[in-house]
């Protein structure tokens, strides 16, 4: 007898066999999809973006009848079962539905317009923009536009799931034909063309035959290796390839067109092979390949007989070689074999290829090629029926799924070309000239086919005027007939008393410099000296030093610098190799000068004997092409080579520095170069030109950015030149901004970055320029001045300077388009005459100048790669040989560079490519990290996923101090150290899952997979997963869950837990709580204590009358009152954490805070006790020793400490905020257990929005979902993990004071506080902003004395205590008494004022807060909003603090006009804001002067 069960489950087989009768009725069988199809659908799911209509028209002129060609197209329909079907998702599988009626239609639009080839493009752009959805029909569009009553287009577009370009072309003729039939009374074709599905069964089954494994093994072969097209892009290519498209066009002649033809015939080649061979070499001149590889939309010849029209089998992958520089006609015969050997094997899909040969995984591009060629010759025109003529219609727009596509179609109208480009990586300029360039190059092709491809040229004539003559258009005036000296000697002559040079060894005026050059320049005379003759000098960085450069030019010498810091053995080749005549040098360097002919001269001993010769100037003996000076720059081979430099090159870059930068007698210009270093000349001579004044640093200041910062403010200087390495750093030093006479910052050697500009902006008001030059062109030989804008770029080497002459050039000399690379060559008045004793080596480095009329004239090839912008400024892109190919890739290691300087932990970076086996590299960074900062490698890896193809991230990141350089200040590569390679991380170890959910989930990865067994914690891609894959996987957990997970967020949780979670969030909460809940999952993961941090088995230390105690954030604002505070109230010595370079300077910072805030006493200053440590680091940053000693002494720690930035994201503040804290808590349990009192804020409770009153409880740590990143999800984190250390019983107390401002007594505040900021730039505009919002201040000596008091009772530990204002007032109120002192503006709209904002330059006030009033909320948040002030409850808010403080007198004043009134006071006192009368008198004088 049948079970109940059995009962159950016959009906539910029934029904499924009744299914699957219905499903095959409608041809609805998993294998009735080709491997086109099958790829199409899962790309689809993977990114919903892909273009996947294809278009055609027609026009049509003559009578036109609509009722039959609408019977034609359905007719059509009837017979073709693909046009009835739509596709269907089931169980994670597409299916193909055929439905019994097709379901077309043709739309009809009229166009009367006059411009109605702008309608009928944007009719196309329509149709293609169109995003059908392939479960209903119809998938075929068709539309009828009618011009006029005897004229019409027909377009119609097609899903590439029914059709693909010829298919499509193939039904819009069969609809004509029908159309023609119907008009001629013919009867009609009966039955249907063969199924769609018996076609896929076919193809299936060859793909499995041994035919079929054959051709695939072909392509295995013939694909192995293939390159990556490297195109040069506009813009940074996305790390996931994105499809947002436009087009432009052009149309040939006919007569263009039939020579074309005619090149074809004469080969035997077919006209596309021709234009396809020209795309061919275009690729291969802008990307410098020679190996390029093409899709080419082509059906195999016959395939239109033997099979039904369809989506086809997808693009042939024509792979074309055109190594050794080959004729056009050779290259030809070569893409011909190519695309015939392709057709042969063409009946592989392309979708088979991907899945069998399997490339490797890149997001960012398509696999096997980056460009499609299409080409359709549609020059028959076609007679339909009597009165009406069908001739193709053009489209002007287009879509691409890869980089770019030319589509080329020939008409009686000549040759159509359209470029089909990626908007995200392309401008449309680029687009126009890409087809300027094929139609030169073809017809270079045409006029001489036997001309190799090096030789075709691809710039037409007005771009090859523009790239040769006019972006070197420098003419500038120069004095030609005078040397340097000379010109030195002139300004001497006009400003004999001013002070001319400063340094070590004292201050020479004008007349003192050329009268001991004079002198000196006299002896060596007397020594034998000639014409040319190399003087090497030696000397300490001095005075002294440029009374001997300009000496030797005096004398008609060379002078060739040493820097003593050369090891010996480096500066006795030198002096050998130079053929020095003369030595001058000092007594303390003679030891390690080693022996050589040079007659040595002391200047601190001889000078006796140098001051008995005449002051007067020698009788001319040079010329302006006469040597000046040599100058050593490293050699490739390691052996030095010195570069000759003349003195017509030095003057000419001087004079236009002079006319580019003027500078006057009052400026004071920085020599901070090693004098062995070619930017020493300008810092040197440049302001001894005009009466200026150079300051010469001493040994080692230029490396020390404090010192150096220091002498800058002192002495003025106006003008310094420096290495972004170096310039990064003084940036960072306070007392920068403190430098307010400088006016030019002038940068080279190195990438000039977006962030390190913004940087300079943010901190001075000078003028920033970056300049390029190898030594052998004098110094620079391009410039540009960087524009002050919010967002600087990476700045471009510029344009040549005065009388130079720049080019980018491919491997023969020829010029590059705009964006190509290519190598930087100089010509000019600044090239060097050559190598000192190689003429071989000259030879080959300077060449004949192809592209000038002047006699002899030569051009430098520097190695360097660059490429021209758009507007003719060069960017700089490496050297020639940065060039690496990782995993079959080129990576320009300048770019990966570029990109990771962009993280705000990196400070600096080198990446170069290791060696890690035989022919094997993998791409390693140097990381440099910021102030504060701890850049961790999987951190780093993240960011750099986000903006650089997986190939391009470094899979070794090695944290380096400071990176090595050679004595000219250049990074050193071949002393960075060697990375230890250590074996890949292993997977993480597999875990049951922990739900059904999980369990659900993971049985879907190793469904997917084919593997039993996948661990929850398991990585999708690292067990075997692809892209692939990966949609067949969502397209599953998609319809089993009913939901949306964009794919992408597979990519960042794809393992079964992170699915799970999301899954489970998205179900819940929807996609923007996915989003939310990430970065509140990195702050919950953050908020940890490592449980070795416990306070068990610890004795305690005395922490209510401790004897020692550690303050961190002394040196901030709170930090000096409780620092005032703990040493009244208790008998501690203080250890103060804070970051300086010697203990010395951390005390310096203390005094110097407590100082400015009026609370310094020398009475204590013997209990205060300088701790140099950084919160970012590890153990504090203190060694062993220290830590060893704090953790025995210390009996509580007061962590005051934080980075405060409200700009900087949480990543950047994590180490000091969060990793500090967790610091300060291990050492709180170090041998004996300390008291931890934690300062934090009241941001903790607004970000979390909690409701008032506010109580004194963990309630806002709950949970970090709502909590904003930066400072205010650092402290959140921060005081949740205090209070994890609270639950432990670690002896804690919580502070969270409200805004502090103000003293009681003296009004001594902070004027860094983004208010009283915002007051400073907001009044001298007469406006302040309406800003709702409750002004809950607190006195600082009140935060002070009450946290100091509480932290002394028992009853501190465990709790937390708020510490408000009982009584509150509006900002308004608080803005009328800044107006009741004398300050007058008006009360503005947010909006209006915030307008105001956005427009300041970067030397304004309001400048570094631009970032938060930009993105400031008008309204205030409800806690906030004063309406409710009257309703607030400080007794219920405040009563952990009010108890403990109770009897003890210390309570907190309400904010009055009288204390606001001290505050303003106190800031106008110290400098920070002007007194109103001086507002008042500078109104007037504008008022006065408008």
């Amino acid at each position: 007898m049948p079970s109940q069960n059995d009962s159950v489950r016959r009906p539910l087989e029934d029904r499924r066999a009744a299914l699957t009768r219905w499903l095959r009725e409608r041809g609805a069988d998993p294998a009735n999809l080709t491997p086109t199809q099958r790829r199409l659908w899962m790309l689809l799911q993977l990114d919903g973006t892909l273009p996947a209509q294809v278009l055609t028209a027609r026009e049509l002129r003559g009578a036109l009848e609509l009722a039959p060609l609408q019977q034609a197209i359905a007719e059509v329909g009837r017979r073709h079962d693909l046009l009835r079907s739509t596709f269907k998702d089931v169980g994670g599988t597409p299916l193909r539905l055929v439905h019994p009626i097709a379901a077309l239609s043709l739309r009809v639009t009229d166009v009367t317009d006059a411009d109605a080839a702008e309608r009928l493009s944007d009719i196309a752009r329509e149709m293609l923009a169109r995003r059908a959805d392939v479960a209903s029909a119809p998938l075929l569009d068709l539309r009828l536009v009618r011009l006029a009553a005897d004229s019409h287009v027909l377009f119609a577009t097609g899903h590439e799931l029914v059709v693909a370009t010829s298919s499509l072309e193939s039904f819009v003729q069969e609809f004509l034909a029908t159309y023609a039939a119907l008009h001629r009374g013919e009867p009609l074709v009966e039955g249907a063309v063969p199924s769609h599905a018996e076609h896929a069964t076919r193809e299936h089954a060859w793909l499995a035959s041994p035919e079929g494994t054959a051709a695939v093994e072909h392509w295995r072969r013939r694909l192995a290796d293939v390159p990556v097209l490297q195109l040069p892009t506009d813009r940074p290519r996305p790390a996931v390839k994105t499809h947002r498209s436009a087009s432009v066009h052009q149309r040939l002649p006919r007569e263009f067109l039939g020579q074309l033809s005619a090149l074809a015939t004469r080969t035997d080649e077919e006209l596309g092979t021709v234009l396809l061979t020209g795309l061919q070499t275009l690729l291969a001149r802008y990307s410098l390949q020679v190996d390029v590889t093409v899709g080419v939309r082509d059906e195999p010849p016959g395939s239109a007989e033997s099979e039904p029209p369809g989506p086809g089998r997808g693009p042939l992958v024509v792979r074309v070689g055109l190594g050794g520089d080959p004729s056009f006609e050779d290259a030809l015969r070569r893409t011909g074999r190519a695309l015939r050997e392709a057709r042969k094997f063409g009946r592989v899909p392309f979708a088979t290829l991907v899945e069998a040969l399997q490339p490797p995984r890149d997001l960012s591009r398509t696999p096997f090629f980056q460009t499609l060629f299409q080409f359709r010759d549609a020059r028959e025109a076609l007679d339909l029926v009597p009165g009406l003529r069908v001739t193709p219609h053009v489209p002007r727009v287009g879509t691409t799924p890869v980089d770019l596509t030319l589509a080329a179609t020939a008409t009686q109208e000549g040759l159509h070309l359209r470029v089909d480009y990626n908007t995200d990586l392309f401008d449309a300029s680029t687009a126009r000239r890409m087809l300027d360039h094929l139609r030169t190059l073809l017809d270079g092709a045409l006029t001489t086919p036997t001309s190799t491809l090096s030789a075709l040229r691809l710039l037409p004539a007005e771009e090859w005027g523009q790239v040769l003559h006019g972006w070197n258009e420098t003419a500038h005036a120069a004095p030609s007939e005078k040397c340097l000296h000379e010109l030195v000697e002139a300004q001497a002559a006009r400003t004999p008393g001013a002070w001319a040079v400063t340094g070590p060894g004292g201050e020479r005026t004008y007349a003192m410099l050329d009268e001991q050059a004079n002198q000196l320049a006299h002896h060596l005379r007397g020594l034998g000296l000639a014409r040319e003759d190399r003087v090497a000098l030696c000397l300490e960085r001095s005075v002294e030093m440029v009374v001997a450069m300009l000496a030797v030019l005096k004398a008609g010498g060379a002078y060739v610098p040493l820097d003593p810091e050369y090891p010996t053995e480096r500066l006795t080749h030198l002096l050998t190799d130079s053929g020095a005549r003369v030595l001058i040098t000092q007594r303390s360097l003679t030891a390690r000068l080693g022996t050589s002919p040079a007659k040595r001269l002391l200047v601190d001993e001889d000078w006796p004997a140098i001051a008995a010769n005449p002051r007067s100037a020698l009788p001319r003996t040079t010329t302006p092409a006469h040597l000046a000076y040599l100058i050593y720059t490293s050699g490739s081979t390691g052996t030095p080579k010195a570069v000759m430099l003349t003195h017509r090159g030095i003057v000419n870059n001087l004079t236009w520095r002079q006319a580019t930068w003027p500078l006057n007698p009052e400026d004071r210009v920085l020599q901070n170069h090693s004098f062995s270093f070619d930017p020493s000349v300008w810092a040197t001579f440049w302001p001894l030109l005009v009466g200026a004044r150079t300051v010469v640093t001493a040994a080692g200041q230029a490396t020390d950015s404090r010192s150096l910062v220091e002498l800058m403010r002192s002495q003025g200087i106006t003008v310094y030149g420096a290495v972004p390495s170096l310039n990064s750093v003084l940036m960072e030093e306070p007392d920068i901004g403190r430098c307010t006479r400088l006016r030019y910052v002038l940068s080279g050697a190195e990438a000039l970055t977006g962030s390190l500009q913004r940087s300079i902006f943010s901190r001075v008001s000078a003028t920033v320029a970056n300049l390029y030059g190898p030594t052998e062109t004098t110094i620079d030989a391009t410039s540009w001045t960087c524009p002050r804008v919010d967002e600087p770029e990476a700045a471009p080497i510029g344009r040549p300077i005065g009388n130079t002459r720049t080019y980018v050039v491919d491997a023969h000399l020829q010029p590059v388009p705009v964006g190509v690379p290519g190598e930087i060559c100089i010509g000019g008045a600044g090239l060097a005459r050559g190598y000192h004793g190689r003429p071989g080596l000259t030879a080959e480095r300077f060449v004949p100048d192809p592209f000038s009329s002047e006699t002899g004239a030569r051009l430098y090839r520097t190695g360097d790669l660059g490429r021209y912008r758009a507007d003719g400024a060069i960017m700089f892109l490496g050297r020639v040989d940065d060039q690496v190919k990782v995993s079959g890739y080129r990576v320009e290691l300048g770019e990966v560079e570029a990109a990771l300087g962009q993280h705000p932990d990196v400070r600096e970076v080198v990446v170069v490519a290791h060696a890690s086996g035989p022919d094997m590299k993998r791409l390693v960074a140097y990381i440099v990290p910021a102030e504060n900062a701890a850049p961790q490698a999987r951190a780093l890896s993240t960011y750099l996923e986000g903006h650089l193809p997986t190939y391009m991230v470094p899979t070794l990141f090695v944290i380096v101090s400071e990176l090595p350089r050679t004595a000219n200040g250049k990074v050193n590569r071949q002393a960075l150290p060697a990375p230890q390679v250590e074996r890949a991380e292993p997977l993480a170890d597999s875990a049951m899952p922990r739900s059904p959910l999980e369990e659900e989930i993971a049985a879907a990865f190793g469904n997917v997979l084919g593997t039993t067994s996948v661990g929850i914690h398991d990585d999708f891609f690292g067990v075997g997963g692809t892209s692939l894959m990966l949609a067949k996987l969502a397209s599953r957990l998609l319809n089993r869950f009913e939901i949306a997970i964009p794919v992408h967020q597979f990519f960042k949780v794809p393992t079964v837990a992170g699915v799970a979670n999301v899954v489970e969030t998205f179900q819940r909460e929807g996609l923007e709580a996915v989003l939310m809940n990430q970065h509140a999952t990195r702050l919950d993961t953050d908020a940890t204590l490592p449980p070795d941090i416990s306070p068990e088995g610890l004795p305690e230390a005395d922490f209510l009358d401790p004897s020692a105690v550690l303050l961190t954030g002394a040196t901030g604002y709170l930090g000096a009152f409780l620092l005032e505070q703990l040493l009244k109230c208790t008998r501690a010595t203080v250890y103060c954490l804070v970051r300086a370079d010697t203990p010395a300077q951390a005390m310096k910072r203390v005094r110097t805070t407590m100082e400015q805030y009026l609370v310094w006493d020398e009475a204590h200053a013997a209990r205060i006790r300088p701790l140099v440590g950084d919160l970012a680091k590890p153990r504090l940053g203190l060694d062993e020793a220290e830590w060893d000693a704090m953790a025995g002494k210390l009996d509580a720690i007061y962590h005051n400490g934080a980075l405060v930035n409200f700009v900087y994201p949480y990543s950047a503040l994590r180490g000091p905020n969060v990793q500090g804290t967790q610091e300060v808590l291990r050492l709180a349990c170090l041998r004996r257990l300390k008291a931890v009192h934690y300062v934090s804020t009241i941001d903790v409770l607004l970000a979390t929005h909690m409701p008032r009153p506010f109580l004194e409880d963990d309630s806002p740590l709950h949970s970090p979902v709502e909590v904003p990143g930066g400072y205010t999800g650092s402290k959140w984190v921060a005081e949740k993990v205090v209070d994890i250390a609270r639950q432990r019983g670690i002896p804690v107390g919580i502070y969270r004071p409200g805004l502090i401002l103000s003293h009681e007594e003296t009004g001594a505040t902070q004027t860094n506080d983004y208010l009283l900021v915002a007051f400073r730039g907001y009044v001298p505009m007469g406006i302040l902003p309406e800003y709702p919002r409750i002004f809950d201040t607190i006195p600082v000596d009140y935060a002070a004395k009450a946290i100091v008091h509480i932290s002394l009772k028992r009853e501190a530990f465990g709790r937390f205590f708020h510490l408000f204002n009982p009584a509150p007032v509006s900002l308004h109120q608080f803005c009328e008494w800044i107006r009741s002192y004398g300050y007058e503006f008006d009360i503005v709209p947010f909006d209006e004022a915030r307008r105001r904002a956005l427009e300041v330059d970067t030397s304004h006030p309001l400048y570094p807060l631009v970032p938060l009033i930009r993105d400031a909320e008008a309204e205030p948040t409800p806690a906030l909003d004063p309406s409710v002030i009257g309703e607030l409850q400080p007794e219920m808010e405040c009563a952990n603090a009010l108890e403990v403080l109770a009897g003890s007198g210390i309570r907190c004043p309400p904010m009055t006009e009288a204390l606001a009134h001290r505050c303003i006071q106190y800031l106008v006192d110290v400098g920070f804001l002007p007194p109103p009368e001086a507002l008042r008198t500078a109104r007037s004088r504008q008022v006065a002067g408008t």
